[in-house]
């Protein structure tokens, strides 16, 4: 794991993220994904939206190697793949629900320029982190990000992704009046 710092916010970048990636790949392959409503302004492309066994492994699997406070995050993760064919409009975001935002990079053979970008509040570039395959960044959800591009024609050669967000525990606080 290697931290890189950009406008003073750190970013988790791990490399070799799990031993079974292509055993993982393979099973993702043939789960059952959703095709996003592209109105409703969200995610783009599709995503296994049930809770499975595979992305339970994957996850507890990566937190072994994120700092400790990760532990006691709740969690939301999913597999989701995107096309060449798939819009990209509005695609300039934060994830507002999530104090972290992560991406693991599931395709072998990735086309160039189809990782993250980050930007500043002007939307202007400062980072662009790589789609290496069985690479995990993570960065605090608040960071306005985007995909870079989409590609493939379908699960098999599209942009393969497990997305995961992190959100601090909240406390319940029991009021006395």
């Amino acid at each position: 794991m290697h931290k890189v710092t950009i406008d003073m916010e750190e970013i988790i970048i791990i490399d070799n993220a799990l031993n079974n990636i292509d055993s993982i790949r393979e099973r993702a392959l043939l789960l059952n994904y959703t095709k996003s409503d592209n109105d409703s302004g969200g995610w783009k492309g599709y995503r296994c939206l049930e809770e499975t066994h595979l992305g339970n492994e994957v996850i507890y699997s990566v937190l072994n190697k994120l700092p400790t406070f990760f532990k006691d995050m709740d969690y939301r993760c999913y597999f989701h793949y995107t096309l060449e064919e798939t819009d990209s409009s509005n695609k300039i975001h934060k994830d507002s629900n999530s104090d972290y935002a992560g991406v693991l990079y599931m395709n072998p053979s990735p086309q160039p320029n189809s990782g993250t970008l980050l930007y500043d509040d002007r939307a202007n570039v400062i980072s662009s982190l790589d789609n290496i395959y069985n690479r995990l960044v993570i960065y605090p959800a608040h960071i306005w990000h985007s995909l870079n591009n989409s590609f493939g024609n379908d699960i098999n050669d599209g942009r393969l992704t497990f997305t995961m967000f992190y959100s601090f525990k909240k406390k319940n606080i029991n009021s006395i009046i």
